[in-house]
């Protein structure tokens, strides 16, 4: 009985849910204990950074299978315009070129923003927004993302953090044993705070 899971919030525009399964590496980080006669998920640290780097490079990389499928369909609608099959066309090869990790899917790689949901019966022992922070700096590093933040350098100055940093972590206190997260790279205006309803 593991309890983590990647939240889906945008299924019906083709989100992409990462499932425990997928993280090897987080397999023998994660246990479940009892106390006080209630089960406990045990997240070791480390977890966190690794589930938030592999996050967003899914996010920068590949696109859901669902906007996949959309686009193949446009190809063949008959009702598409030359120009609709076109641009459907490009995104498509966009996509297969960006799949090889190169190149991102789009130069704008945002503003890492996370929305989690962590049980009050989970337990990881540190500090989570620094471990997920540390998961989006990797993120952006190790695949050479363009870092977008900017940070204040005076009253009328900002300087690029080169970090991709600080990102914008929520993480909300909710009954039960699981640990939901929600990953969105918001590109365009990045600088602007995100508020999720």
């Amino acid at each position: 009985m593991r309890h983590i899971q990647y939240l889906d919030l945008r299924r019906d525009t083709g989100s992409m849910p990462l499932r425990f399964e997928e993280m090897p590496a987080c397999r023998n980080m994660i246990s479940e204990r009892t106390f006080e006669g209630r089960g406990i998920l045990c997240l070791e640290p480390h977890c966190l950074e690794l589930i938030a780097e592999e996050a967003f490079k899914r996010i920068s990389f590949f696109l859901p299978e669902g906007c996949l499928d959309s686009l193949d369909k446009i190809i063949d609608d008959p009702e598409s315009s030359q120009n609709d099959r076109y641009v459907a066309a490009s995104l498509i090869e966009n996509a297969l070129i960006s799949s090889q990790m190169s190149l991102p899917l789009c130069q704008d790689t945002g503003a890492a923003n996370v929305f989690a949901w962590k049980g009050g019966q989970v337990f990881t022992g540190a500090d989570d927004r620094d471990l997920i922070a540390e998961g989006v700096r990797k993120a952006w590093s190790a695949s050479c993302l363009r870092n977008s933040m900017l940070c204040p350098s005076s009253f009328f100055e900002e300087t690029n953090s080169g970090s991709n940093l600080p990102a914008q972590i929520e993480i909300e206190s909710v009954q039960g044993s699981e640990y939901s997260f929600f990953f969105l790279a918001k590109g365009g205006g990045s600088s602007n705070k995100t508020f999720l309803f």
